[in-house]
């Protein structure tokens, strides 16, 4: 009877534990959804159901991974790092939360500051193309040319192909004085994306430093 007692008692925790986990997980899906508008009506929105519905979460990363989102959409930066900087304190040992803070530093403009959060987010989990992409991005920002080809070159490696990532490799491999490689970048960009004007004007470029006229052109057209 004790044994059966115990074995009743695990199962009832267990589906408690599953099902708050159930109706968190439900409300974080509503709150990333609010996140995604890039509203700030929803913004507040979403603060508001972190604090009415979550407050219980706080200690999870999860949690203040969101409160950062919603607060960058809201324009406070200040709180939006706070909010980042908890997660990490929270789970430190997670790529994740470092990649966002370095997204985070990136969009507001403190790309010195994003450069170290995705070296690490990429020393933890290196089999992640788009933490080399993002990487990229900031050491291209950076003027680390190098660097950037680097990332980019590991980003594909890890299977990481859009057309903005061949677009940007493209103009970066013209500043590093490659233009038969800029070219293949390039040409790969179109080939995801054959409306995308901002690649045809690159590869416009391109195609003249490297003496096709009529493609050139023809791409300007």
């Amino acid at each position: 009877n004790m044994k059966l007692l115990k074995l009743h008692t695990f199962f009832f925790l267990l589906f408690s534990v599953s099902l708050t986990f159930g109706q968190t997980s439900k409300i974080y899906k509503e709150i990333d959804s609010l996140i995604a508008t890039n509203s700030m009506i929803d913004a507040m929105t979403a603060l508001n159901k972190l604090k009415e519905n979550c407050a219980k979460d706080t200690v999870d990363a999860e949690y203040w991974l969101r409160y950062s989102k919603a607060n960058y959409t809201f324009y406070k930066y200040e709180a939006a790092k706070a909010g980042i900087n908890k997660a990490l304190k929270l789970s430190p040992s997670n790529a994740k939360y470092h990649f966002e803070q370095g997204l985070l530093y990136n969009k507001i403009s403190e790309t010195d500051s994003a450069l170290a959060p995705l070296e690490t987010d990429t020393s933890l989990d290196p089999s992640k193309g788009e933490y080399f992409y993002w990487k990229g991005i900031v050491n291209q920002q950076l003027k680390n040319n190098a660097a950037a080809e680097q990332d980019y070159t590991k980003a594909l490696d890890n299977k990481f192909e859009t057309a903005e990532m061949y677009n940007n490799f493209a103009i970066l491999l013209i500043e590093n004085q490659k233009p038969e490689k800029a070219l293949e970048m390039i040409n790969k960009a179109v080939a995801l994306n054959d409306k995308y004007p901002q690649a045809l004007s690159v590869r416009s470029k391109i195609n003249m430093f490297l003496l096709n006229f009529d493609a050139a052109c023809a791409d300007r057209k």
